[in-house]
């Protein structure tokens, strides 16, 4: 953020001698740093969100491609077709359980794929939870710095900036809303408005489905 350096003069004995820089406090737009955090926590939800349901797609395939389930499927209903104007054909007969057997592969392999990005979802929530307890305790901490700091008259300028960047992980990863005090720590709230750092932080867990 932007520092403002604020100078006073320097009396000594009643005699100036100068300038001194007294604090240093930051030019800091909070409407727009709230309005970031906001789009930040949509855009990284949707990137998510994208990035699983283009895998899930690929795994059914276009409707037109030879591989697709819906293809296969389609072939199969063909066969039994085939089979139910001709059963004594042999050739019928092994082109039916060929499609079927098709099938059955083809949704096998959906279920390990499936299965895998149950795993791969598993993992990536487990890191977000573990950089999001991270920041609260950042957070947390910077809270109880500027509080002290505040009282003893220092400046707390780099404090926020480092208190920024928490928010701005935490926001990543979580809707987040959040007010200043009167002493200069913040209360953050979840977007449903559950309590998440009040002086201390509430730590977040996950355990995967079995």
């Amino acid at each position: 953020s932007r520092k403002i350096v604020e100078p006073t003069s320097r009396v000594i004995s009643g005699v100036g001698f100068g300038v001194e820089l007294s604090n240093t406090t930051r030019n800091v737009d909070d409407g727009i740093l709230r309005q970031l955090r906001t789009e930040t926590a949509t855009f990284e939800r949707l990137t998510v969100k994208e990035s699983f349901l283009q895998q899930i797609n690929s795994f059914f395939g276009r409707p037109e491609d030879n591989n697709s389930i819906t293809h296969l499927l389609s072939e199969l209903g063909a066969q039994f077709d085939s089979l139910g104007v001709t059963p004594e054909a042999a050739a019928n007969q092994y082109l039916t359980v060929k499609a079927a057997t098709d099938v059955l592969n083809e949704l096998e392999r959906m279920s390990d794929e499936i299965q895998r990005l149950r795993s791969d979802a598993n993992t990536k929530i487990s890191g977000a939870i573990t950089e999001y307890n991270i920041a609260a305790d950042a957070v947390a901490t910077l809270n109880s710095d500027i509080i002290q700091f505040n009282a003893s008259n220092i400046s707390i300028a780099e404090l926020q900036d480092q208190r920024d960047k928490a928010l701005n992980t935490m926001s990543k990863i979580l809707d987040i809303k959040y007010f200043e005090k009167t002493d200069g720590s913040l209360t953050v709230f979840s977007g449903g408005g559950a309590t998440l750092i009040d002086g201390q932080k509430q730590a977040m867990s996950y355990s995967s489905p079995s």
